[in-house]
């Protein structure tokens, strides 16, 4: 529902520092931390500028 609407659950995860192509691969995530709550944006500039804010606050959570 981030920028569609769409109501069906999902997880999406952002790995730090990572750049290899792992889609359609199975992965282990665990959850550490509740950073924020699910947000809706206008568009994908509101929402590139709260992934930022998320990555700055992950980088100093976990201090990387």
């Amino acid at each position: 529902p981030t920028l569609s609407g769409e109501q069906q659950p999902t997880i999406e995860t952002f790995i730090l520092d990572f750049d290899k192509d792992i889609y359609e691969e199975d992965i282990k995530v665990c959850l550490c931390h509740f950073q924020r709550p699910e947000m809706k944006f206008s568009d994908m500039q509101a929402l590139a500028k709260q992934i930022e804010q998320d990555i700055q606050f992950t980088k100093s959570y976990f201090m990387i």
